[in-house]
């Protein structure tokens, strides 16, 4: 299994809601095909963690 992390932030003006349901079905579309093997997106509330890497963290697993 292969892990990739991508972190970012969204630019003024996009919906957050609509980023994250538009990213859900692309990559559960991608999980459909077989193409990768999982995802996950979460989002950095509260002030935790660098601010360098994003608001958004998106994990998208692989196999080989």
């Amino acid at each position: 299994m292969d892990l990739y992390h991508v972190w970012g932030d969204l630019k003024p003006g996009m919906d957050d809601v609509q980023f994250a349901i538009n990213l859900k079905g692309f990559l559960g579309r991608l999980r459909e095909q077989g193409k990768i093997a999982s995802f996950r997106i979460t989002r950095r509330k509260l002030g935790l963690g660098p601010p360098e890497l994003g608001d958004f963290h998106i994990m998208i697993e692989t196999k080989d």
